[in-house]
């Protein structure tokens, strides 16, 4: 008797179906829009959102939780993913590094402990990248010149050393933000290369929609913050 052979991404769909289910359709939607009680509104949403978890209803508190259960999500689809999704989706989670990052800096700034940078970061996202010991030291080092020394042999050395060296000079960290999200869409017109013809043709509408939006907000931050227009251009 013959086997069947499954696609790769065949099984991905049948393994992630559950998803479904916790996309709110427009009935609900509406539902939704007319609530007026907070703890009402997370309650309605939890069906959707499993496993969110709320100590107070603060905007903040909020905010974290649903960002923590949309990280969880992309790591299911990760799990049952081909090959080429991973390294996919992982180059998408880079984004959100990026950004532990970007707090991690700030709070150095700012010389807060390292247990305040700790809760201003998502642990989840270096979980799936397996880069829980780094983020873990980069916390704890207290000052922008042992970051940079630090981030050296990494992918993210050439901008963290030209964004502090721009923040010394001028105490903005516009552009070490800038050069940091302009590494995530970089970093993923490289990676789409390595994809198959049909892949890339779905994943790079997509690269080009996101990079299309980070221009046009890097244009106009910069003209906010008045930015030297030659800086932007890089």
């Amino acid at each position: 008797m013959s086997s069947i052979v499954v696609p790769s991404y065949a099984y991905t769909v049948i393994k992630i179906g559950f998803l479904k289910q916790l996309i709110m359709d427009e009935i609900t939607l509406q539902k939704l829009k007319e609530i007026t009680d907070i703890k009402e509104f997370i309650e309605f949403i939890s069906r959707y959102y499993p496993g969110i978890n709320l100590n107070t209803y603060s905007i903040e508190d909020i905010e974290k939780a649903l960002f923590h259960n949309y990280i969880k999500l992309i790591g299911k689809i990760l799990l049952y993913s081909p090959l080429n999704m991973r390294i996919f989706l992982r180059n998408y989670l880079l984004k959100y590094e990026i950004r532990n990052i970007k707090h991690i800096i700030l709070g150095t700034i700012l010389e807060m402990s390292a247990v305040d940078k700790l809760s201003m970061i998502n642990k989840l996202v270096e979980e799936y990248l397996n880069h829980t010991d780094f983020i873990q030291e980069l916390i704890e080092i207290s000052s922008l010149d042992e970051i940079q020394l630090f981030l050296r042999p990494t992918k993210y050395n050439k901008v963290i050393r030209e964004g502090i060296l721009y923040f010394k000079k001028t105490n903005d960290i516009f552009v070490l933000e800038a050069f940091l999200d302009q590494l995530y869409y970089n970093n993923m017109k490289k990676e789409i290369r390595l994809l198959n013809k049909k892949e890339k043709k779905f994943i790079s509408l997509y690269a080009k929609a996101i990079s299309e939006i980070y221009n046009l907000n890097l244009i106009y931050r910069g003209i906010i913050n008045n930015i030297d227009r030659n800086l932007i251009a890089q």
